[in-house]
């Protein structure tokens, strides 16, 4: 396999993202749960990749195929963040 000098460059890139995304996660993690509870930061944690993962399949990042945002696939994420507001506040 042949790796072109652009593709090198956006493969480090790209290293270098996640790993500032792993070093950001596991701050967060570290950090947070003391403040606002062990079940509200997890639940917060799934809601956002719930909604980076809509947006990204909206885009078609990474050369996926692009996946349309449904009135259902939208009713989902809303159902999730209200969970966020049932564990946070109740």
């Amino acid at each position: 396999m042949v790796v072109h000098q652009h593709q090198a460059l956006r493969l480090t890139c790209a290293g270098i993202l996640l790993a500032n995304a792993v070093m950001i996660v596991l701050g967060v993690m570290s950090s947070v749960p003391q403040r606002i509870g062990a079940a509200t930061m997890i639940v917060c944690f799934i809601a956002g990749q719930t909604l980076c993962a809509l947006v990204l399949d909206h885009i078609g990042a990474f050369s996926l195929p692009q996946q349309d945002l449904t009135a259902g696939r939208l009713l989902g994420a809303a159902l999730i963040v209200g969970g966020v507001m049932l564990v946070r506040f109740l």
